[in-house]
């Protein structure tokens, strides 16, 4: 069990998921900046991506936090730091919290998923079909506004994600292995079993989520003890759908 932590925090982390780049998040990071001005927001690339497309990912969940760790290290090296990832973001948040209790305070997982749940809800199975035609394309833009539909599901949301990702796309990079091995890593992963009951971890989730099946985050507050907290219609990238719902869900969390 963990117990609860001194305050204030110093830095804040936002951490993407699977084949996103920090560049996805838009002025999503800003808007956190400004709600949150006694705190240092950073947004950090995993390994094999972005700003990171050099770097070989490694096939573990542990050497992928351990990457992010290191990147950290360089911007917060008195810890005090709290942790904000989405989907496999999240994964490598829970990681950094367990691996790095004293460093890591406070996490917060949106519709994040572990093993705990099974293959067809982590990737919900209506959607492989258009994951795989979405993977076959070639066309970076076109790419893009085909897997918009799948995580964002007001038409506002959509048509800001669809202008800012197109622009992303053009020069979005990637290390050829960073797709199995992120799928890989994120496969088997379970929390730290020390992260029971933690007052400093909060599960947000959308219920018109149609990536990542809500009941994941369900399951893992039911097993974990840890709090959860639903938006009613939201899809899978919440920062795009509902940004004001979730700032002031970083808001009261984090301050």
């Amino acid at each position: 069990m963990i117990e609860e932590t001194e305050y204030p925090l110093s830095h804040l982390i936002l951490l993407r998921g699977l084949m996103r780049s920090k560049r996805h998040w838009g002025d999503f990071p800003l808007e956190v900046q400004s709600r949150l001005p006694n705190l240092k927001v950073l947004s950090v690339e995993l390994p094999g991506i972005g700003e990171e497309a050099h770097v070989r990912s490694p096939f573990q969940l542990f050497g992928i936090a351990q990457f992010v760790h290191e990147k950290i290290l360089c911007e917060a090296p008195g810890g005090r730091v709290g942790v904000l990832g989405v989907s496999l973001g999240g994964m490598v948040a829970l990681e950094l919290m367990g691996a790095h209790p004293n460093f890591y305070k406070k996490a917060m997982l949106v519709n994040t998923s572990s093993a705990l749940s099974s293959k067809t809800k982590r990737l919900r199975w209506q959607v492989w079909k258009d994951v795989l035609a979405v993977a076959l394309e070639t066309n970076k833009v076109r790419r893009e506004h085909k897997v918009i539909p799948h995580l964002v599901n007001g038409a506002e949301g959509q048509k800001r994600m669809a202008e800012s990702w197109e622009r992303v796309a053009k020069e979005f990079q990637y290390h050829p292995l960073t797709p199995v091995a992120q799928l890989r890593a994120a496969s088997g992963f379970l929390p730290s079993e020390s992260l029971k009951e933690s007052k400093e971890i909060l599960l947000i989730r959308s219920m018109g989520d149609l990536f990542v099946d809500p009941s994941c985050s369900e399951l893992m507050s039911r097993i974990f003890s840890w709090a959860l907290h639903d938006h009613p219609w939201a899809g899978h990238d919440l920062a795009w759908d509902d940004p004001a719902w979730l700032l002031n869900e970083i808001e009261a969390f984090f301050s």
